[in-house]
């Protein structure tokens, strides 16, 4: 019933398009009885449908396996070849980077590390009287700690030539 309106993203292997095709083979039964469907309606149960699918692999993802990295499930409308991307609430991917504008010396960083596991950083600098201090606020550790003190230690010892 999926096919009738729509394809599924490249995001999903065999195994979750399984799984999604029975989850709206089995709303469309509780909720459709009849078998009738209008697009509307099917755009509701697949969106839902991917959304279930979404949280199991994400909770798998979450056990460190790099095969259900993954995750952008989308659906594409066959009459008009537009994709729609399904998230979930708890992402909170649409407001986690505000759309107003940023105070001067503010800028967000999204980095990948060596893991695959990507981070989304605000860095913010002030310029004020004195000799110079970093603050490190957060979950920084590691790698990341490290290469931010070097290039505070740069900044350090060139301020002069820079400013």
């Amino acid at each position: 019933m999926v096919d009738h309106y729509f394809s599924l993203g490249s995001h999903l292997n065999a195994r979750d398009v399984k799984a999604v095709r029975k989850t709206v083979a089995g709303l469309v039964k509780l909720i459709h009885p009849s078998g009738e469907v209008t697009k509307e309606d099917m755009t509701e149960i697949v969106e839902i449908a991917l959304e279930g699918r979404r949280r199991v692999k994400e909770q798998l993802k979450k056990m460190g396996s790099f095969e259900y990295h993954q995750t952008s499930f989308s659906y594409i409308d066959i009459e008009t070849r537009e994709e729609r991307y399904v998230g979930v609430p708890e992402e909170g991917g649409r407001d986690l980077i505000s759309t107003d504008p940023l105070d001067p010396g503010s800028v967000y960083v999204a980095l990948v590390d060596d893991q695959a596991k990507v981070g989304l950083y605000r860095l913010e600098v002030g310029c004020a009287a004195g000799t110079g201090k970093l603050k490190i606020a957060g979950g920084v550790d590691g790698a990341m700690k490290e290469s931010i003190n070097r290039a505070f230690a740069f900044i350090q010892s060139n301020k002069v030539n820079m400013v």
